[in-house]
């Protein structure tokens, strides 16, 4: 895990607003941010062929947030760090139940 990082880097977590589209279907039509709060988060850059056989390169993300019982994030959750918003991969806890551990992608 990622014992002893500080918790020092602000991150934000929305929720998305989804309503009926007069189609029978739903669509997202904004979204509220449900959590704003301070994270310890380890950066890695992930090299990735695309279909094309273009090397391309993915940020990936490992967070870790204090566990709060009025939050639990989803992989619906959209994450924001320095701007850049990101999407929820997996989601797991420490050894204690004490923290959320995120591993967020960045959206393209």
């Amino acid at each position: 895990m990622m014992a002893g990082l500080a918790f020092t880097e602000e991150i934000r977590f929305y929720t998305a607003t989804v309503s009926a589209d007069n189609q029978g279907g739903k669509s997202i039509t904004g979204e509220t941010l449900s959590l704003s709060t301070l994270a310890s988060i380890q950066e890695k850059i992930l090299p990735r062929t695309s279909t094309d056989g273009q090397l391309t390169f993915n940020q990936m993300l490992k967070v870790e947030i204090w566990k709060n019982p009025a939050f639990i994030p989803t992989e619906t959750t959209q994450v924001e760090w320095k701007n850049k918003r990101y999407t929820i991969q997996a989601i797991a806890e420490n050894e204690t139940h004490t923290k959320q551990v995120l591993t967020l992608i960045a959206r393209a």
